[in-house]
């Protein structure tokens, strides 16, 4: 089975799986069952194990919707430093100048 994209005008793209050369030049939306053209897109193919893929599909949305951190996970600790001393965790930026 293949996967093939199609796309609605109002509703935006949408895929059908059938058998590998049999796909229809256009098919209805699930939503307002409008026929729309199909899409030409890379193939759907996927040689590699599940989590290397849903991680590579991952960085690849970032890059256009990242996702927005309002605060810490739950469980992690804000590092502070103490009062009057830098937070420098490399001896060599020690010597750089601060703004």
């Amino acid at each position: 089975m293949a996967r093939y994209r199609y796309r609605c005008n109002e509703h935006g793209p949408h895929d059908v799986s059938s058998p590998i050369g049999t796909a229809n030049v256009a098919e209805p939306c699930p939503v307002c069952r409008v026929p729309g053209p199909r899409m030409i897109t890379s193939p759907m193919l996927s040689l590699s194990n599940r989590g290397v893929t849903a991680a590579m599909d991952h960085a690849e949305k970032s890059a256009d919707q990242p996702e927005v951190v309002r605060c810490l996970p739950a469980g992690a600790t804000p590092r502070l430093t103490p009062p009057g001393k830098p937070a420098v965790t490399n001896p060599a930026w020690a010597g750089l100048p601060r703004p």
